[in-house]
C-alpha cells in the first residue's frame, strides 16, 4: 500500500441484546445528581452509568423530529432546555432481522428517530478535548438502530480510560430502507435521494457544533462503521466530490464495507418497485407530479403496511450532490477527502450472503447478472476463468476440498462474491486514498468464530463483538476460548489508538500483558 504505514493484523472473533426505551440504556444508574451539558439549544441532563465511571446522554434530537417524509432533515433549532437525555429514542423504521430483534427487546420504530447518544468517562466536561469516535450502524441500509446492544460503547470507553487515552463516543440513528433511500423518477424530481446519508451528515454537523460541550474535540472526530455503516463512512469520504469530509472528521474506520460494494440502481431500474409501493396505498391514483406528496401525507401505518415496501432493495445512489457520480468514477478521479483511514474485512466475508445452490457454472453466471445489472458477459467470463471450480481453493478458505451441502459450486461462488463485495472495493479505496497522499492502514480478520460450521468460516460481522469488547450474551457473542478475551482487548485497544492518534499501532504503549496476541 503506497503512502503511510501498513498494519497487517490477522485478527479474530463474534456478537447481540438491549433494554427498552423506558429503562436505562446500560446498567444501574447511580443515585446522584444528573450530569448536565449546555448545548447550543439549551441545557440537557443525562445519567450516570452505574457499574462504570461513565456518563451517558441518550436520545438527543439532532434534527427536527419527525423529519419531512421523503425530504431532507433540518437541524433541530428549537430549545432543548431541560431535556432529559436518559433513554434511547425509537429507531428508524426498516425491514430485516436487526429490527425484529429490537422489537423483541421492547423498542419501537417510528419517524421521530433522528437522535444521537453520547457516552463519556466521568470527570470530563467542556474543555477536556477528548477524541471522538462516531459509530454508524450497518444493516444493509434496510434496518438497524443505535439501541442495538451489540453497539454498546461502554467497554470501548472503559478500555480507553484503562489505556490512559480516554475518548468519548457518539452513536446515531439515520433513516433506512424506503424512508432513507427512496428511488424512482418522482424521487429524483423532488431531490429526495440518499436521505439517510444526509441524516448522517447532519448529525456530524451537530457534533461539530456541540461536542465540545460534552468534553469532546470537534477537530478529532473519527467516523466508524461496519457493513452499510462502513459503506457510509466511504460515501462521506467521497461526499460532495471529497470536499466535505475533512470539515466533519479527520479519520475513518471501515469494517467490511467500501464505496463500490453494491450496485447503484438508476431511477428507471427502481421505478417498478416504487410504483408497487404506491399501488399498495391510497395514493394509487395520484398523478405523477403529486404522488410523492401523497405518500408524505398518508398515515405512517398505511405506508408501512405496504407489502411492496420490503420486497425491493433500497440503497444509496447517484444524486449529483453527496454522491456526484458513481463511486468508481469518483475514485478514478481521485475525489476523496484528505483524511486517514483504517480499513479491513473478514477472510470469508460473503460466505453467508452469497447466492446458494450453485451446482453448475451457469448458475453462477446467472447470479452475477442478477446481482450486478450492469455487469457484462466479458466480465462474467473472466471471473469464471479466474475462479476455478476447485473447492480446495474456495471460500470458506482453509476448509479442504470438500463441497458444501448447499451447492456443489457454492465455495466457488462464495469466493467470487467475497472478492467482488469486499476485498476488491477495499483495495480500490485504499489504493486511491494512498495515491492521494492519505495515510492508510489495512487489516484482515481471520479467526473462526466459536462453534462455527464449515460452511460459514470467518464471516461478515464476526469481528464486531471483539471490536466492542462486548461481553453481553448477544445473538453474536464473544467466544470464551483461551485467547478470545485477549484478542478483544487487542482489537479494542487498536481502535482506541486510531481514534486518538490516527494510527492503530500505538496500542502497544498501553497494553503489556497480552503476550502472544501482541505479536500481530
Amino acid at each position: 500500500m503506497a503512502s503511510g504505514k501498513l498494519l497487517q493484523a490477522l485478527l479474530a472473533l463474534t456478537f447481540w441484546c438491549i433494554p427498552p426505551a423506558s429503562a436505562s440504556p446500560h446498567d444501574a444508574i447511580a443515585r446522584r445528581a444528573a450530569p448536565t451539558v449546555s448545548t447550543k439549544n439549551g441545557s440537557i441532563s443525562g445519567i450516570h452509568l452505574g457499574s462504570y465511571a461513565q456518563e451517558g446522554f441518550f436520545g438527543i434530537p439532532y434534527a427536527t423530529n419527525p423529519p419531512p417524509r421523503f425530504g431532507r432533515a433540518t437541524s433541530h433549532n428549537a430549545s432543548l432546555d431541560g431535556f432529559q437525555a436518559t433513554a434511547y429514542s425509537e429507531f428508524c423504521p426498516g425491514f430485516g432481522g436487526d429490527d425484529v430483534a429490537l422489537y423483541r427487546l421492547g423498542y419501537k420504530a417510528g419517524e421521530s428517530c433522528l437522535t444521537l447518544n453520547v457516552v463519556r468517562p466521568s470527570g470530563y466536561a467542556e474543555g477536556a478535548g477528548l477524541p471522538v469516535g462516531v459509530w454508524i450502524y450497518g444493516g444493509g441500509f434496510s434496518n438497524g438502530g443505535s439501541p442495538d446492544h451489540r453497539y454498546n460503547t461502554t467497554w470501548v470507553v472503559d478500555r480507553s480510560v484503562q489505556m490512559g487515552r480516554p475518548i468519548l463516543t457518539v452513536t446515531l440513528n439515520y433513516r433506512v430502507s424506503f424512508y432513507g433511500f427512496p428511488n424512482g423518477q418522482e424521487v429524483v424530481d423532488a431531490r429526495a435521494q440518499n436521505l439517510g446519508l444526509y441524516d448522517q451528515q447532519l448529525a456530524l454537523q451537530w457534533i461539530q457544533e456541540n461536542i465540545a460541550a460534552f468534553g469532546g474535540d470537534p477537530s478529532k472526530v473519527t467516523i466508524w462503521g461496519q457493513s452499510a455503516g462502513s459503506q457510509s463512512v466511504a460515501y462521506h469520504i467521497l461526499g460532495q466530490g471529497g470536499s466535505t469530509g475533512a470539515s466533519l472528521f479527520r479519520g475513518g474506520i471501515m469494517e467490511s464495507g467500501a464505496a463500490s460494494w453494491n450496485p447503484m440502481y438508476t431511477p428507471g431500474q427502481a421505478q417498478a418497485a416504487f410504483d408497487a409501493i404506491v399501488g399498495n396505498t391510497s395514493c394509487a391514483n395520484a398523478s405523477r407530479s403529486s404522488v410523492l406528496g401523497c405518500l408524505s401525507s398518508i398515515p405512517f401505518a398505511e405506508l408501512n403496511a405496504s407489502a411492496a415496501l420490503s420486497t425491493a432493495t433500497w440503497q444509496p445512489n447517484v444524486d449529483g450532490d453527496i454522491l456526484q457520480d458513481y463511486p468508481t468514477k469518483l475514485l478514478a478521479a481521485g475525489k476523496v477527502a484528505p483524511v486517514t483511514i483504517m480499513h479491513g474485512c473478514n477472510t470469508d466475508d460473503s460466505s453467508q450472503s452469497a447466492p446458494k445452490g450453485t451446482n453448475v457454472t451457469g448458475d453462477i453466471a446467472g447470479h452475477l447478472f442478477a446481482s450486478w445489472p450492469n455487469i457484462t458477459s466479458a466480465v462474467v467470463d473472466k471471473l469464471l476463468e479466474l475462479y476455478p471450480n476447485d473447492p480446495a481453493v474456495g471460500c470458506p478458505y482453509e476448509t479442504g476440498d470438500g463441497v458444501l451441502v448447499s451447492g456443489l459450486q457454492d465455495k466457488r461462488t462464495n469466493s467470487i462474491y467475497t472478492d467482488l463485495q469486499q476485498f476488491a472495493p477495499r483495495r480500490l479505496l485504499s489504493q486511491t486514498m494512498a495515491k492521494a497522499g492519505n495515510e492508510v492502514y489495512a487489516w484482515r480478520y481471520n479467526q473462526v468464530t466459536q462453534n462455527v460450521t464449515i460452511d460459514i468460516g470467518k464471516v461478515h460481522f464476526s469481528d464486531v463483538a471483539y471490536v466492542f469488547s462486548n461481553p453481553l450474551p448477544t445473538q453474536n457473542p464473544l467466544g470464551d476460548r483461551p485467547g478470545d478475551a485477549e484478542l478483544a482487548t487487542l482489537m479494542t485497544s487498536m481502535w482506541v489508538s486510531f481514534i486518538n492518534d490516527l494510527t492503530p499501532n500505538n496500542h502497544q504503549k498501553y497494553i503489556n500483558s497480552i503476550g502472544q496476541y501482541l505479536s500481530h
